[in-house]
């Protein structure tokens, strides 16, 4: 399946683009309609509608490619998310290259990931270059897992490492475990208060869930999520794992704000490559920053790209109609273009 960018028009949401942030500005030029936006900007409008905002693991550009196209077909915002450990800078270029080419206007954010290892120093301070890295990079969401960190260290450790993207206005998010944040003393949700004691309100709160093998463990999770939303006051909360049939029709209509698609896309777009293909990479390249899915592709033709983007393509098309996102990118752009002509509302 070839994904021609010609089949797709220039978009007409350009206005928005002033609510690109500044370093995400600065990189793309003047000429670029890529419109990668916060986040932020997105979960309000998008609630308003009911709905929750997608967010897409893409490590490699033609995963990113076949995503952004399913999400401009469907008129359908999209978050493209770089896993943690690598480098942002060409993964910035890449995924914003494609958005300008296949979904020029379509309001997209991207996210990256940093995991804390410990409280140790080094530990921190090797955090903090990674923080730093993705903010400097382009992204314009910072997702933070302390979960590695001692309890009684994790809220001193998580507002040090908040402070680069308070500085920059990228959208921070704390990453918790559901077992963790739903038992009956949650240090998760302690830690959260702490941080606002410190006046460090995190844009997001993310959840790290497992599977639901059936529609009744499918309901139950959706259940303490509810009740989780809740807890967190008024935080959007984003759901990070595996998802299911099950669990996009028990999450309908509910409170979560952002479903992440628990590396669907990426899991289609290995099981395309050639066999041995991803074992071809050199195992150094995660240390040098780079994806080994990406590495693989790179030797690939334009027949074995083409399949990659086309298995990205279809799951990230499921993500979003599950989801019922499409159609929605134009009326999310219309109330953001609203708070333009109206300065100052949310």
């Amino acid at each position: 399946m070839t994904l021609r960018p010609g089949l797709y028009t220039r978009a007409v949401l350009s206005p928005i683009l002033a609510f690109r942030p500044a370093r995400v500005a600065e990189r793309l030029g003047r000429m670029s309609e890529a419109c990668a936006l916060a986040p932020t900007d997105l979960v309000g409008p998008a609630a308003g509608l009911g709905l929750p905002l997608a967010l897409v693991r893409a490590s490699a550009g033609p995963v990113a490619r076949g995503a952004l196209v399913a999400a401009k077909e469907l008129l359908a915002p999209l978050g493209l998310a770089l896993p943690p450990g690598l480098a942002p800078g060409r993964w910035f270029d890449v995924v914003t290259g494609a958005a300008d080419e296949v979904a020029a206007g379509l309001p997209i954010f991207l996210s990256g990931e940093v995991v804390v290892e410990g409280e140790a120093p080094n530990q921190v301070e090797q955090a903090r270059e990674q923080v730093w890295a993705l903010v400097d990079g382009g992204v314009t969401h910072v997702a933070i897992d302390a979960g590695q960190v001692s309890a009684a260290q994790r809220a001193r450790v998580l507002a040090e490492l908040a402070e680069p993207t308070m500085e920059r206005g990228v959208a921070l998010d704390v990453v918790v475990d559901l077992a963790q944040a739903t038992g009956r003393s949650s240090r998760a949700l302690f830690v959260l208060g702490e941080l606002r004691r410190a006046r460090i309100v995190p844009a997001i709160v993310s959840v790290r869930c497992p599977a639901a093998p059936d529609a009744e463990a499918a309901r139950a999770q959706a259940g303490a999520l509810g009740r989780l939303v809740e807890a967190v006051g008024g935080v959007p909360l984003m759901r990070r794992g595996p998802l299911g049939d099950a669990l996009c029709a028990a999450l309908a209509g509910g409170p979560l704000r952002l479903v992440e698609d628990g590396g669907a896309a990426e899991e289609a777009a290995l099981a395309a490559l050639p066999s041995g293909a991803e074992a071809e990479a050199p195992p150094g390249a995660a240390h040098r920053g780079e994806s080994r899915l990406a590495h693989a592709v790179e030797a690939l033709g334009g027949e074995g790209v083409d399949r990659i983007e086309a298995r990205a393509y279809l799951e990230t098309t499921a993500l979003l109609e599950r989801l019922g996102l499409a159609g929605s990118a134009p009326r999310i752009a219309r109330a953001l273009l609203r708070r333009l002509e109206r300065p100052g509302q949310r």
